[in-house]
C-alpha cells in the first residue's frame, strides 16, 4: 500500500543530474576510481584553509562517499585547529 501514498515520484536521468548536482554531463558519482585518480586527490588543497568534500573530493562514489568526504575534511580543520 505506500504506492498509495506517495505524492510526488522523479525519475533521474543525466540531465536531472546536471541540473540539480551540477555535476558535469550529469556523471552520477564523480571521478573513475582508477589507481591514478584516487592516488590524486586529497581534502587539503595547496590554499591554507581551504578544504574539499563531496563526491568528487578524495574521490568516493555516491551519497555516502560525499559524508565520508565530508567528515574527513571536518577531521582535518579540526585537528589543524586543535579542537578537541
Amino acid at each position: 500500500g505506500l504506492r498509495d501514498h506517495i505524492i510526488v515520484q522523479e525519475g533521474m536521468t543525466p540531465r536531472t543530474i546536471e541540473t540539480f548536482v551540477l555535476h558535469h554531463n550529469g556523471v552520477p558519482y564523480g571521478f573513475d576510481l582508477t589507481p591514478r585518480q584516487w592516488s590524486g586527490m586529497s581534502n587539503r588543497t595547496p590554499i591554507e584553509r581551504l578544504f574539499l568534500a563531496g563526491s568528487w573530493a578524495n574521490p568516493l562514489h555516491g551519497t555516502g562517499g560525499a559524508i565520508i568526504s565530508g567528515h574527513k575534511a571536518a577531521r582535518l580543520i579540526k585537528d589543524d585547529e586543535g579542537i578537541e
